[in-house]
């Protein structure tokens, strides 16, 4: 299998001039952490709305950070990658190709990951007040280049780049094929993760139409650069978590694949969580036997649509890389993972070792949270399944509700349920798996909720899914029980309460 890292470009410059000056030697310095660890691919994204590498195609980081002004208002880039990239150029030193020179030689597949849509800062000016736009982002609105020309601009997703329009499309075929060739890399990601939303809302259809083709056209650039560089260079594309909600978003990645264009899917939650729930097995079925499976995972969760960032500890990620898979992904795919960990060598080794051996994954402990999707395509419901409100029924409906847990290969082990409530158990009724648990007491997790969490034991049992079947006793409607955070983990390791 292989295990992906995207190391987002900021990070890695910013992590770098905490060495101190740019060297060849410090640039060097980084692969090396990957060094003699299960890690086999390093993607590094090459744009945000401007160029971090050199580029006659498109503005870059280091001219962006010669501006102190931006239209009337003062802006100040120091300390930020746009002046760590005039830096790296005022050095001489062309980064990327040091970086992934390195990179080979400590046995690290590098990848350039191209962000096809990115809206960080998508103002003006940015909040921290430097120019994060190129002028290309920047008048793309007053040029008709976004989505939602046609009206004012409500909300985040409205000055994303149009793909339908044939000049957008052409700018970034234009880029990918200046720096694949520029660099000589074993592959490149179309990271549409940002952002998902290319095209005017109800023209998704056209939109499926044309990507079709904007795919092709990337898969000859890429074997074009491939004669070039004398190496085979990959085409990856991330994906909503949901097979349908690819579809109706327009990208229509499945297709692709189908047509011989994509080597690697990575499925994935967006931003700031993870789908344990993403259907692995929807997947599988969907794509070519030749293309390869990477599911996503972020270094953080959302429980529901109404709490920010909860943690993912080590524990989280080695349950939720046991879900997928269990359920037949090949690879694991995460993203930012240093924003969670020290830079040093050797420092990735207990993280990611157990994904190399499956009995010793099965046997790490590990925690299996209720996460979700948290984008889908235009018009489609986001499938959260949190916060759950014990006495919401529909017509026809038990009044137990089912809550699901996808907790992988556990055959012969007993698991761990993790709820958290705002009522006692003696007021509950429930079964996990048409069995009924054992409660073990409470406990407080004050990281995920503000309710008491309670917590049982499961029996062993087979399958990769757990159903939850609950339900409220007191039903005249003075309590509104819900639960707020749930997870399966395989071990115990808690203080616990009657």
């Amino acid at each position: 299998m292989r295990i992906y890292s995207n190391d987002d470009e900021g990070v890695i410059l910013l992590k770098l001039r905490d060495l101190g000056e740019y060297t060849e030697e410090n640039i060097r310095s980084y692969p090396r952490i990957y060094k003699s660890t299960p890690l086999t691919d390093l993607l590094v994204n090459v744009n945000a709305q401007y160029s971090i590498s050199p580029s006659k195609v498109w503005e870059t980081a280091a001219k962006r950070y010669l501006l102190t002004e931006v239209e009337g208002i003062k802006v100040d880039p120091k300390g930020t990658v746009l002046e760590n990239a005039h830096l790296m150029e005022e050095a001489g030193l062309d980064y990327f190709s040091i970086l992934f020179d390195e990179c080979y030689k400590v046995g690290i597949r590098p990848w350039l990951s191209f962000r096809m849509n990115d809206l960080h800062d998508n103002g003006r000016v940015s909040k921290t007040g430097y120019p994060s736009q190129s002028w290309y982002t920047h008048k793309a609105r007053e040029n008709g280049l976004v989505r939602a020309s046609y009206r004012e601009n409500a909300g985040y997703y409205d000055d994303a780049l149009n793909y339908l329009l044939p000049e957008v499309r052409a700018h970034f075929l234009d880029y990918i094929k200046e720096q694949v060739n520029a660099y000589s890399v074993s592959g490149i990601e179309l990271d549409f993760s940002r952002e998902f939303l290319c095209f005017p809302v109800g023209l998704e259809e056209e939109g499926r139409r044309v990507m079709l083709d904007f795919f092709r056209e990337v898969r000859e650039i890429t074997e074009a650069a491939s004669k070039l560089h004398g190496r085979k260079i990959e085409v990856m594309v991330r994906a909503m978590s949901r097979p349908l909600d690819d579809f109706r978003s327009g990208l229509d990645v499945i297709n692709a694949a189908n047509a011989g264009y994509i080597d690697v899917v990575v499925p994935t939650a967006h931003f700031s969580t993870t789908d344990d729930g993403c259907p692995v097995e929807l997947w599988k079925r969907a794509l070519p036997e030749n293309v390869r499976l990477a599911v996503g995972t972020e270094i953080s969760t959302m429980p529901t649509p109404y709490k920010g960032r909860c943690p993912r500890p080590d524990e989280m990620f080695h349950g939720l890389s046991h879900n997928f898979l269990s359920r037949g992904a090949d690879d694991i795919y995460l993203f930012n993972e240093l924003w969670a960990h020290e830079i040093k060598e050797g420092d990735f080794d207990s993280l990611l070792a157990p994904l190399c051996d499956r009995k010793m994954l099965k046997e790490t402990n590990r925690i299996i949270p209720v996460s979700y999707a948290n984008i889908t395509a235009p018009g489609e419901p986001q499938p959260h399944r949190l916060p759950l409100r014990l006495l919401e029924t529909i017509w026809g409906s038990s009044e137990y509700r089912d809550l699901r847990f996808y907790v992988g290969d556990n055959e012969g082990e007993t698991l761990y349920l993790f709820f958290a409530i705002n009522v006692e158990p003696d007021r509950l009724s429930l079964y996990v798996n048409g069995v009924e648990p054992t409660y073990l007491g409470k406990c407080e997790m004050p990281q995920y909720t503000e309710n008491h969490v309670l917590v049982y034991s499961v029996p062993p049992m087979s399958g990769n899914e757990r159903a939850l079947e609950i339900r409220a006793l007191d039903r005249d409607g003075s309590v509104d029980p819900f639960i707020d955070y749930a997870e399966m983990r395989n071990y115990l390791s808690v203080d616990l309460t009657k």
